[in-house]
């Protein structure tokens, strides 16, 4: 169930980035997370999303590692789905600003695997 949530919540989030700004719509910035945030949450959302694929393709209960995994992010980052989709509304208002932020997440992917992958075993 959560995991056919965040899946929503991830389809949400990139229709929201690729529609059209014609005519805008002001997210208030309350209770939206900062861009270092935003930053290492999609960090952890893209390694999380990633874990579940593979233990898909492990014939493992995904439903069970979804919600298990979703639960931990929302605990870490101390915020419901809500602020999540809030956040990314307000950043989607100025695409130049998400996709920095999301290329900054990858930059940060590229140096964990090119680290991971220099240290001896």
């Amino acid at each position: 169930m959560k995991s056919a949530f965040f899946f929503s919540i991830l389809v949400v989030l990139i229709v929201a980035a690729c529609r059209n700004n014609d005519s805008e719509t002001n997210v208030p910035a309350v209770n939206i997370m900062p861009e270092d945030t935003m930053k290492t949450f999609f960090v952890d959302l893209f390694l999380t999303e990633s874990l579940i694929r593979q233990k898909e393709r492990e014939g493992r209960n995904v439903s069970w590692y979804s919600n298990h995994y979703y639960d931990l992010m929302l605990k870490k980052y101390k915020m419901d789905t809500t602020r999540i989709v809030n956040s990314y509304q307000y950043y989607a208002q100025s695409p130049k600003v998400l996709k920095s932020i999301s290329d900054k997440a990858l930059d940060s992917l590229i140096v964990l695997e090119t680290h991971l992958q220099a240290s001896p075993n």
